[in-house]
């Protein structure tokens, strides 16, 4: 009895000494990385910002460099910004040569490489207004890797859409009712000053409210440098005025507000089919910018007049 109290004690202890080992470095080591890598792929990541600070943890804990540049390359390619593509179109010719496929997950083959090269350079093509280059490149995106089709179908509808707003010219004596009920024209609210942005939006829309703040902290910036704010309510009428009117008293909204009406003059000319929406236009009507409020569109539009959303 007292030989197997001694062993059983000897068992117990050992099993403690087990349980309280620390865990091998190297094995930490995988699982930050292996954390590190998955999280830069998730869907927890809602902005630039937040993806170059995942990144820079990753290779912080040690993600190989090949890993870290194929999740960049993904990223860019469904969320990234004309800089980040120029950006990385460049970290991938200098890895191509040394590119191991049998190691990668999403570029593993020569072919997936080079549509992603070849998307890359429609991007570019596009901000230098190339379009026979942009037509080229999409053409070779899609014959290397066909699985691209849906994100290339995307890029096409945007890229036609934006060379139509180029031929639109909206009538400036087009006139709508103010929330106040009196009728304004569209070059009565920009006369003297560079340019209109207009803002679509519905009181059913939850991303408008979203951004509705912001819009109103970057009115004031906006209308020192001589762009004019102007809410438009895509809504029925009846709707419209009882909901601008809650509306603009929550925001404490003091840029003009516009109730487009049923016949929807300005949506239809526009093509505004989804908001939030931003439409901005020149005095004499011509299309500058029209897309999401936060499109990379806007800011080079508004640059191109000498006007920064981020003055103070």
């Amino acid at each position: 009895m007292r030989a197997l109290k001694y062993h059983g004690s000897c068992l117990l202890w050992l099993i403690t000494v087990i349980c309280f080992l620390p865990v091998p470095l190297f094995a930490q080591t995988e699982e930050a990385q292996k954390a590190a890598l998955n999280y830069l792929y998730s869907g927890d990541i809602k902005s630039n910002e937040d993806f170059e600070k995942a990144l820079t943890r990753a290779k912080a804990a040690g993600v190989p460099a090949q890993k870290c540049l194929e999740a960049e390359v993904v990223y860019v390619v469904n969320h990234g910004d004309i800089v980040q593509v120029k950006s990385v179109f460049e970290q991938m010719k200098e890895a191509s040569s040394s590119w191991n496929y049998k190691e990668a997950q999403f570029l593993n083959t020569p072919d997936r490489w080079k549509a992603v090269e070849a998307y890359f350079r429609a991007r570019i093509a596009v901000q230098e207004g190339d379009g026979k280059e942009v037509e080229a490149q999409v053409k070779d995106a899609f014959w290397l890797n066909p699985e691209l089709g849906p994100l290339l179908a995307r890029f096409i509808q945007e890229y036609r859409f934006v060379q139509n707003m180029q031929e639109v010219k909206v009538s400036m004596d087009t006139a709508l009712e103010t929330a106040a009920g009196k009728k304004r024209t569209l070059e009565s609210l920009v006369e003297g000053n560079k340019a209109l942005l207009l803002d679509f939006w519905a009181s059913w829309c939850g991303p408008c409210k979203s951004l509705m703040p912001n819009l109103v902290k970057e009115q004031k910036t906006l209308s020192k440098q001589g762009v004019v704010v102007v809410g438009v309510n895509i809504e029925p009428e009846v709707v419209a005025r009882r909901q601008t009117t809650q509306f603009r008293e929550q925001y404490d909204i003091q840029f003009p507000w516009l109730l487009e009406g049923d016949e929807h003059p300005l949506s239809r000319l526009l093509e505004v089919n989804s908001i939030p929406r931003m439409v901005l236009l020149s005095p004499d009507g011509k299309v500058l910018y029209n897309g999401h409020p936060k499109g990379e569109g806007l800011a080079k539009a508004l640059s191109k007049m000498d006007v920064n959303l981020d003055a103070h």
